[in-house]
């Protein structure tokens, strides 16, 4: 198999000696993603939700651009359904011609 600098096959594919594991249990670890039972909403995540809901609160009343970038349909909820309500019923909306 031909592997790039990074580790990655062409066909975007790592290999399996390249996946981390949990030093506790030994399974492979997986990314933090709202996909099944193991997402962690920890202090960090809650802090940054705080965050993010109080910069949407100073700037609804505002012109704002919803830039939606490689969000897909894991986690619809966070952004890409959010992004549509906020753009359907703030006042200052702006429509390119």
């Amino acid at each position: 198999m031909f592997l790039n600098r990074k580790g990655v096959s062409p066909e975007m594919k790592v290999p399996s000696d390249l996946v981390p594991h949990c030093p506790k249990c030994g399974e492979p670890m997986s990314m933090n993603l709202r996909a099944d039972h193991t997402f962690a909403e920890d202090e960090g995540w809650n802090l940054a939700s705080e965050r993010y809901t109080e910069f949407i609160r100073r700037h609804q009343n505002k012109i704002v651009l919803f830039l939606e970038a490689a969000v897909g349909f894991n986690t619809p909820v966070i952004v890409k359904y959010s992004f549509w309500r906020m753009t359907h019923e703030w006042k200052m909306l702006f429509m390119p011609a």
